[in-house]
């Protein structure tokens, strides 16, 4: 689907007007006593059953999404070189066996990266098991270096607080690594390409315009990146290239919960220019006027 930016932050300001009226409405509702409750029974189950459900949860294998991001890495591109291109290798180990997870695609000149990929893989609850992270810095004419390396243990991201774990690098700076539970259910791909017009410009020539599109693990406190644009070129009238997105990574399948789209200008060194942000839902970016599925 085709989606305008300035279409789609109209759907978000048209939802956010439909959701404070609906909470008037509850209120409303509520002051003259007709709010109700649910209560939730449950049967005791029998020894044998109970001993039973024990062991088949005993056995239940969980499936996983594991994301990284790093903060204040070691430079380790040269002097006047620049700043570092960091990327990440994934590995899972269990029983002494290794099985390479992947590589997360590299950031850009930046020693704060976080990586849009993610890593599905399954768990078996109670058999430990350990993610092996090494980042090293992208080289065009050489070889990568090392930028450090971190193992953290499944089991101690269970029941932690947000899920998410961070430990220093010798080389110096923190890797961040959130595991988080895939639903049951897959929800498919968001095939959505994205136009912008009349960005504002805040370079000599004119912005390099890329996107992101976000999600929260805690109500909107924090965003992480799930998907990255590629940049376009000198053009305050991009037209991104279509992208093709998890619904299940972006919103645990819920189309009607918040999701963040930002808009950036590239920077060839340093970090990325915000040119602005809007919160809507995947609903709305399929609702919107100029959507083609």
């Amino acid at each position: 689907m085709v989606v305008s930016v300035e279409q789609a932050r109209q759907k978000a300001e048209a939802r956010r007007q439909r959701i404070l009226a609906k909470s008037a409405e509850r209120l409303d509702m509520a002051s003259n006593g007709m709010a109700s409750k649910e209560v939730e029974h449950s049967v005791p189950l029998s020894p044998v059953r109970r001993r039973r459900n024990q062991n088949k949860k005993k056995k239940t294998v969980e499936k996983l999404r594991l994301t990284l991001h790093a903060t204040k890495l070691k430079n380790v591109a040269g002097l006047g070189k620049g700043i570092s291109d960091p990327y990440a290798n994934v590995t899972l180990v269990t029983s002494g066996r290794e099985l390479k997870l992947g590589q997360t695609e590299v950031v850009k000149n930046s020693i704060h990266p976080t990586w849009t990929s993610s890593f599905l893989f399954d768990y078996n609850k109670g058999e430990k098991m350990s993610i092996e992270v090494s980042v090293v810095d992208e080289v065009k004419k050489g070889s990568d270096i090392p930028m450090g390396s971190a193992a953290f243990e499944i089991g101690d991201f269970l029941g932690s607080q947000g899920s998410i774990k961070g430990k220093e690098l010798k080389e110096g700076g923190m890797l961040h690594a959130r595991i988080s539970k895939v639903p049951s259910r897959s929800a498919g791909k968001l095939s959505l390409r994205l136009e912008g017009k009349d960005l504002r410009n805040v370079e000599i020539s004119k912005s390099d315009p890329l996107f992101e599109l976000c999600r929260t693990y805690d109500g909107g406190k924090s965003w992480t990146p799930v998907y990255r644009s590629e940049y376009v070129m000198n053009d305050l009238n991009p037209d991104w290239k279509a992208a093709s997105i998890d619904v299940n990574a972006l919103c645990d399948g819920d189309l009607k919960r918040e999701i963040k789209l930002a808009i950036f200008d590239y920077e060839r060194k340093g970090e990325n220019k915000p040119l602005g942000a809007f919160y809507t839902t995947v609903n709305d970016l399929m609702q919107s006027e100029n959507s083609k599925l």
